[in-house]
């Protein structure tokens, strides 16, 4: 991250958040579940997603990099799956699991485009 980066935006800060986000993450989804007899498909794909998105957003303003976050959190996303089938409930699903990397792409793609967007504003219009 550039100087400028890391004065808006303290790590130490980002790295409790991600660490609460991480705490709501496993909380949510390793307690018992309730049956559910209607059809719940587009919500749970949605909260699977914009939970790891905000992960690895929140991971990546800590300041680890996009090696380190994007094996770990699928691995944390495939190792939560294989934990539900021991949970009342709760099942495996593939399609959760692809939620989780969609969304860990997006988390760090969103810091990406970020970044690259204050890159360019410190350039300014002449050189564009």
């Amino acid at each position: 991250m550039t100087p400028v980066e890391q004065r808006l935006i303290p790590r130490r800060g980002w790295a409790l958040v991600a660490l609460l986000c991480l705490l709501l993450i496993l909380f949510g989804t390793l307690s018992p579940g309730v049956p559910h007899p209607e059809q719940t498909f587009p919500w749970d794909k949605l909260q699977h997603f914009s939970a790891f998105a905000l992960l690895a957003l929140t991971t990546r303003l800590a300041g680890l990099t996009s090696l380190i976050i994007l094996p770990v959190l699928l691995l944390l996303g495939v190792a939560i799956e294989c934990l539900q089938l021991a949970i009342p409930y709760r099942g495996a699903e593939v399609l959760d699991a692809l939620a989780d990397l969609a969304g860990i792409l997006i988390g760090l793609g969103v810091f990406q485009g970020v970044r690259l967007i204050l890159h360019l504003a410190r350039l300014g219009p002449a050189s564009r």
